[in-house]
């Protein structure tokens, strides 16, 4: 396999691992905001907290999971970065297909990625008793919602992660009359 080639098998694993390495040298330098660490989260101090922050909680198969203070204008791929990229566990597949790395987080949001071969935080049941999450359901899973269609499905996929159900009116055409379908059958944890 030639370099070229090569890299462009591997960008996305190489770019997360070269984020990954400017965490840890802006963790060296950086060492005295972070005042203590707990049990995988991270503790700072009132006096460290800054204006125009954030909190979010990122979980499951990533280097440090835990509770991250990041500036509001934060997107998930700065959390992935804070976080120490994703693990040698994580489902890389799934977070290709179901992650938008460019998407806005918000105060208090809550995102998991699972392992390799982890069943995903949804599930479907036979009797279509179970609630759809939004976060992490795959595009086939979403088009079996009323009035969601491929495009908007992908659109779903796109806009992620969501906070609470009625975040889906961020998506592009999706209105009140359609979460009105389908907010008995969706959830976002």
């Amino acid at each position: 396999m030639d370099w070229e080639s090569f890299l462009q098998k591997y960008q996305w694993q190489l770019s997360l691992f070269l984020l990954g390495l400017v965490l840890v040298g802006l963790g060296i330098l950086g060492s005295n905001f972070w005042s203590e660490k707990e049990e995988g989260i991270e503790i700072i101090s009132s006096e460290e907290t800054r204006t125009g922050s954030i909190f979010v909680d990122i979980q499951g198969a990533v280097e440090k999971p835990g509770v991250y203070q990041v500036p509001a204008n934060s997107h998930l791929n700065d959390l992935f970065i804070a976080a120490g990229g994703l693990s040698s566990q994580a489902d890389r597949e799934w977070v290709a297909g179901n992650l938008n790395l460019a998407q806005s987080l918000e105060d208090g949001a809550k995102i998991y990625v699972p392992k390799k071969g982890e069943a995903p935080l949804h599930s479907s049941s036979a009797a279509g008793n179970s609630k759809i999450n939004i976060n992490t359901a795959s595009k086939s899973e979403l088009e079996t919602l009323p009035g969601i269609g491929s495009s908007y499905a992908q659109k779903i996929i796109e806009n992620r992660p969501y906070q609470k159900i009625d975040d889906i009116l961020k998506v592009p055409g999706i209105g009140p009359k359609t979460l009105e379908k389908i907010k008995e059958k969706i959830t976002v944890w």
